[in-house]
């Protein structure tokens, strides 16, 4: 499986915009199975991904089409995230920052 096209509020890798709301969404490619069964958003402050902002825990609640985290984002910061997902036949992929 793999996890592509992640975007925020539909836009790629969007920089010095000030949002109220923010909505994740991604793209899932090449899986073997048919559905999302559930998925994973972690955001970071860095790109690495070594500092855990906000985790959302494997859920289903997540839909591919667009998740807004429970988080509250400080303009001016740069942040990453990454999606983790599972489909209904085990298929597991994780996505590089975005």
């Amino acid at each position: 499986m793999k996890l592509t096209n992640l975007r925020t509020n539909h836009l790629k890798n969007p920089l010095g915009f000030s949002v109220s709301s923010v909505s994740l969404s991604f793209q899932v490619e090449e899986s073997t199975g048919n559905t999302l069964k559930e998925a994973r958003i972690c955001i970071s402050d860095r790109e690495d991904m070594s500092h855990i902002l906000y985790d959302s825990g494997m859920t289903g609640e997540i839909s591919s089409l667009g998740y807004v985290p429970d988080y509250s984002f400080e303009g001016g910061k740069r942040y990453y995230w990454t999606v983790e997902a599972e489909a209904d036949d085990g298929d597991f992929g994780i996505s590089k920052p975005a």
